[in-house]
């Protein structure tokens, strides 16, 4: 009978002490899974805080570009195309402006084109294509004092393609000097900024990381890359991308 208490409650005791190693795994099992999903929380935060600084700092630089524009466009040169100063003018604003990806200045009439391109290259052409495009949204009343974005598209640009982007506004002549003393208040054409927007959005996103190997990019509306540090992804769907290549990672990491 001794015996038989004896083994009972050595057995009781083992019962009882699996119980508690399982009610220990168990808690740990689930604090593990805690902190872990707070990890990731955590993680995803920090993401969401780099994307909207990302987002803050590329708008910072595309509201400069748009201040620009309209600030080079109040220039009587400009407005009146005063040729003997004109280049150099335009040289002032791109020395300041070419660090942000604008290719070119175009001050556009409707019959010809003054550029000044990046390499300070000064050139009169005829009125065609885009930029006939430009003159014609600018020349409408209800355009006046807007600032009209194109959407971005892939094309050959010098010796290699590009993502480009214009930035357009009117040009009224509505400011005066020492040659006009009396604005004229005409319209006069307008004034476009020719923008490689991959070189735009680089200029910041280059600069942020995450972790040891972490980095950024950016699509566009449709979901194609305008940045990636691969520049092969360029212009590519990101959706197609990562299927493709899911072993390649394309995100924050």
């Amino acid at each position: 009978m001794k015996n038989f208490l004896t083994e009972r409650r050595i057995i009781i005791g083992f019962i009882i002490t699996v119980v508690f190693l399982l009610m220990v795994f168990f808690t740990a099992l689930t604090s593990f899974k805690k902190v872990r999903q707070l990890a990731i929380v955590e993680f995803n935060q920090s993401q969401l805080v780099l994307a909207r600084h990302v987002s803050f700092s590329l708008k910072t630089v595309f509201n400069t570009l748009k201040q620009e524009l309209t600030i080079l466009n109040l220039s009587p040169t400009i407005q009146y195309l005063e040729k003997v100063s004109l280049a150099n003018r335009m040289r002032i604003t791109l020395s300041a402006i070419q660090n942000k990806g604008v290719l070119e200045i175009r001050r556009i009439d409707g019959n010809r084109v003054y550029i000044l391109n990046r390499d300070g290259v000064f050139k009169e052409i005829r009125c065609s294509g885009e930029d006939l495009k430009l003159f014609k949204w600018a020349q409408r009343a209800e355009n006046k004092g807007k600032i009209y974005i194109s959407s971005i598209s892939q094309r050959p640009f010098g010796a290699s393609k590009r993502l480009i982007m214009y930035l357009a506004i009117p040009t009224y002549q509505d400011s005066f000097d020492e040659a006009h003393p009396r604005p004229t208040y005409k319209f006069a054409g307008c004034l476009a900024f020719i923008i490689d927007v991959n070189k735009l959005t680089e200029i910041v996103v280059s600069k942020v990381r995450s972790g040891k190997t972490g980095y950024a990019w950016v699509i566009d509306e449709s979901g194609r890359f305008i940045y990636h540090p691969r520049k092969d992804y360029i212009w590519q769907n990101a959706f197609f991308v990562r299927k493709k290549e899911a072993h390649i990672p394309i995100s924050f990491a």
